[in-house]
């Protein structure tokens, strides 16, 4: 990581403008304590964690490494970039209804996983198939 990547990190963490997803990335990124691996709910956690990554743009290239150690993000990180689409076609108007829309069509998935997750079963093929 640069100086400069490094600063944009400490930067943003003490900002106003983080969240529990947002910081689950920050924290893998970074290679800090993350227990949670929380995910975006929303469109709004989902601003954070693309400002997040607008910020700091190497992040986007490592973003498959949550899967490593959230296997839940896996549905998440196979569809960054079409989540990415929606998210900056809809930023201008009043609401994000495609990509929360989206957001919910993948959450059962999600769920799935961190259910497998909880019970510590070895969930399958979570990077490569959707």
């Amino acid at each position: 990581m640069t100086t400069q990547e490094k600063q944009a990190a400490i930067d943003w963490i003490v900002s106003r403008d983080t969240g529990r997803s947002s910081f689950a990335i920050w924290a893998v990124m970074m290679g800090a304590q993350d227990k949670g691996g929380h995910r975006p709910l929303d469109p709004a956690d989902f601003g954070r964690c693309y400002r997040l990554l607008k910020a700091i743009p190497s992040w986007r290239e490592r973003l498959p490494e949550m899967v490593d150690h959230h296997p839940a993000w896996g549905p998440l990180v196979r569809h960054w970039d079409k989540m990415t689409k929606l998210y900056e076609e809809e930023l201008q108007g009043p609401s994000l209804p495609k990509l929360w829309d989206f957001m919910r069509k993948i959450e059962p998935k999600i769920l799935e996983l961190e259910s497998c997750t909880i019970r510590n079963a070895k969930p399958t093929a979570i990077r490569d198939k959707s």
